[in-house]
């Protein structure tokens, strides 16, 4: 299974998620905003997968800006983008992304995906 940072501000959401991820194995780590996803991406933590929300409370960066931070540091993270507003599906073209409201199903399956892509 994966070490999975889960990047989203709705505090109900990332808890459901965070749940449904741990119980189907994955580690979890969660960050409710932008700043301390920050934070964890600047240690040496192991990480396998960003999924993140595409927008963040003002003054915090953005999940674009959180994938491409990622990626610096670890190159073959694997990203999966989640919003709530259509509208943006554009600004992530070609990436894997989720529109909300999601179900823990789709985000499994998303993931699944996304990992077994990386490992091609």
């Amino acid at each position: 299974m994966a070490t999975i940072l889960l990047i989203e501000d709705d505090r109900e959401l990332a808890t459901t998620l965070s749940e449904s991820l741990t119980l189907a194995g994955h580690r979890v780590i969660g960050s409710l905003d932008g700043l301390s996803a920050c934070g964890v991406l600047e240690t040496d933590e192991p990480i396998d997968l960003l999924l993140a929300d595409l927008v963040m409370p003002v003054g915090h960066p953005h999940g674009l800006a959180l994938a491409r931070m990622a990626r610096h540091r670890r190159p073959d993270v694997a990203v999966i983008f989640m919003t709530g507003y259509a509208e943006f599906v554009e600004e992530v073209a070609g990436e894997r992304i989720l529109i909300k409201p999601v179900r823990a199903t789709a985000v499994l399956e998303a993931i699944a995906a996304s990992l077994r892509d990386g490992a091609a």
